[in-house]
């Protein structure tokens, strides 16, 4: 069996109905407070940096075990996210570039709401 036949179907990784499952958090106005003074100093001081800052904020902020940003970009006539920042579990994945249709971040654009996936690498390949 090759790879293309292993892997599952989207339907089968996408998890975002479990959002609606779960209860919500209290607010913890001081932390976000304490966070979003450290992205204005990590913005004033390595503005460079504030990718990897706004990713590290997030992980912390969800207490996710990976946080990232892609950016969409042109290349040719097709469309690839490359990513510019990751922090968490799948840090190794920083730089990487991804073609539009085979990325988890598409099906969060063709969406438009945020998804939850639970083990992308079994339907996507190069996430292992």
């Amino acid at each position: 069996m090759d790879d293309l036949e292993s892997k599952v179907s989207l339907e089968r990784v996408i998890a975002t109905r479990e959002l609606n499952a779960r209860s919500s958090r209290e607010p913890e106005h001081a932390r976000e407070n304490e966070m979003l003074l450290r992205l204005l100093e990590a913005l004033a001081n390595t503005p460079d940096g504030i990718l990897t800052s706004l990713t590290s904020a997030a992980l912390e902020a969800c207490r996710a075990e990976s946080a990232g940003i892609s950016l969409l970009e042109a290349n040719g006539s097709d469309a690839i996210f490359h990513w510019r920042a990751v922090v968490g579990e799948l840090a190794r994945f920083a730089g990487r570039r991804v073609p539009r249709w085979s990325s988890p971040c598409g099906v969060v654009i063709d969406s438009d709401m945020t998804q939850l996936f639970r083990w992308p690498a079994r339907h996507y390949a190069g996430y292992e």
